[in-house]
């Protein structure tokens, strides 16, 4: 299939609109495809990457009504793969972005509190995947499931985030040595723990947020 990478390349280029309708082309055909045959996992997986590029675009573009619509039909795609196939991480990943992307287009459009549900659906889920196989990709959307997460809340509302932060603290407490030597994800680390030390401040809770600078980093040096 090719009109996703003219897709790419138009998106790049700045032309939305040519960017738009290939990726429409491209789900037109893969939506036939999956039908015909729909033992075909990898065929609904590549829809699933189109219809979040298709989304992404009319984000862009300033649809954002039609993203949500997109995004909608992309859930129904996926929670009955993830509930028949739960081990399968590419259901997972995609539902993070997913949801990552919803919070996004739900706080534009000032529907804080489902912002705030789908954000936390895509901490929760990036949260399992980096456990189960630490990546920067996954630290990386996490973290930014987590600011979503912090511009949503007040400052007094800030219990969620704390969890969430004392959860990849507590991981990284006794991470495998591996993990903690990849620089890419020990920056990750050290910036989540700037921004939460940041909102604590924020927040006026100066004595935490002192507390939390000060503390062994998420990300320092592996235990040798």
């Amino acid at each position: 299939l090719s009109w996703h990478w003219l897709a790419r390349v138009a998106a790049e280029l700045g032309d939305s609109e040519i960017a738009s309708e290939m990726l429409g082309r491209e789900i037109d055909l893969l939506e036939r495809l999956s039908n015909e045959q729909p033992e075909n996992l990898t065929r609904k997986y590549l829809l699933a990457q189109s219809l979040q590029s298709l989304a992404l675009v009319s984000q862009q573009r300033g649809e954002e009504n039609k993203a949500l619509d997109i995004l909608g039909h992309e859930r129904e795609l996926l929670e009955p793969l993830l509930l028949d196939k739960p081990d399968d991480v590419r259901w997972k990943d995609q539902l993070a972005q997913m949801n990552l992307l919803l919070s996004e287009l739900d706080a534009a459009g000032g529907k804080l509190a489902e912002a705030k549900a789908a954000a936390r659906k895509s901490a929760d889920l990036y949260w399992g995947l980096y456990e189960a196989a630490p990546t920067v990709y996954r630290i990386m959307g996490f973290k930014n499931s987590l600011t979503m997460i912090l511009k949503l809340s007040g400052d007094s509302q800030l219990s969620e985030a704390d969890e969430l932060y004392r959860r990849c603290q507590k991981f990284h407490d006794h991470a495998p040595t591996h993990v903690l030597a990849d620089p890419a994800i020990r920056v990750q680390l050290s910036d989540l723990q700037r921004l939460w030390a940041a909102n604590l401040r924020d927040a006026g809770r100066l004595e935490q947020a002192e507390q939390v600078l000060h503390e062994p980093a998420t990300a320092s040096e592996p235990d040798k």
